[in-house]
């Protein structure tokens, strides 16, 4: 939600993920501002709230049945969530950090020493160089950390076709191939669908990944089409 002539937004932020036997549940509320920065913009933004982590054994199958490590029907807990993140944007430029998990908060699962939500960043940039009118050819990068601090590391190439149609993909390191779309029906609403296949010979027990994704921009005096990447 715009306020303060667009440079002050609010938000509240619902994520759900689940894998198997896993879930991760988080709502938190978000603080952003912006400020004109040279050419460009310099926003920054601020989110706190929780996050509920589910573990349901019985999803589960289990080949030694005699295995202390599932001695157990369900783990779950809530702790505090905090994130932060920077980006400066142009007309042709982006560049921004992320740090997730700010407080560092333990789980306390199953009396383990490792089930612990340590701080993780994500750093992104690119650049958008114009095609011909309403089409606009775009490379970025990308490298975060996971909950283990080890690197993850994208590259990515991406076609906007009349403002309407991103398509594009590229490739994670140690990982495989991305694939990546997103259509603007209108200024305000978009919709997408990523998908993700390993190649790497370590990761032979990895299956492909697949996501799709909804978003809706709020009414404001100065909307655009929303771009792929929440570029």
């Amino acid at each position: 939600m715009p306020l303060q002539k667009r440079k002050l937004g609010l938000a509240i932020i619902a994520d759900r993920t689940a894998i198997g036997a896993h879930e991760e549940v988080s709502v938190k509320g978000v603080f952003a501002y912006k400020l004109a920065l040279g050419s460009g913009r310099l926003s920054f933004g601020l989110g706190g709230g929780f996050r509920q982590y589910n573990f349901n054994s019985s999803e589960l199958v289990v080949l030694d049945v005699e295995n202390e490590t599932y001695n157990f029907s369900e783990l779950n807990n809530t702790i505090l969530d905090v994130d932060f993140g920077v980006i400066y944007t142009d007309n042709r430029n982006f560049i921004g950090l992320e740090i997730n998990q700010l407080t560092s908060s333990d789980w306390n699962l199953n009396d383990t020493d490792n089930s612990a939500q340590i701080p993780h960043f994500k750093i992104a940039g690119g650049h958008v160089f114009p095609m011909k009118e309403l089409n606009f050819l775009r490379v970025s990068a990308h490298i975060r950390s996971d909950t283990n601090l080890q690197l993850q590391s994208d590259f990515l190439l991406n076609y906007l076709y009349q403002n309407k149609i991103w398509i594009g993909g590229g490739i994670r390191l140690d990982y495989g191939l991305l694939a990546q779309l997103e259509i603007n029906f209108s200024k305000r609403f978009h919709a997408g669908y990523t998908a993700g296949v390993p190649l790497s010979r370590s990761l032979k027990t990895f299956t492909a990944s697949h996501s799709i994704f909804l978003g809706y921009m709020l009414p404001s005096d100065k909307s655009k089409a929303p771009s792929l990447g929440k570029f």
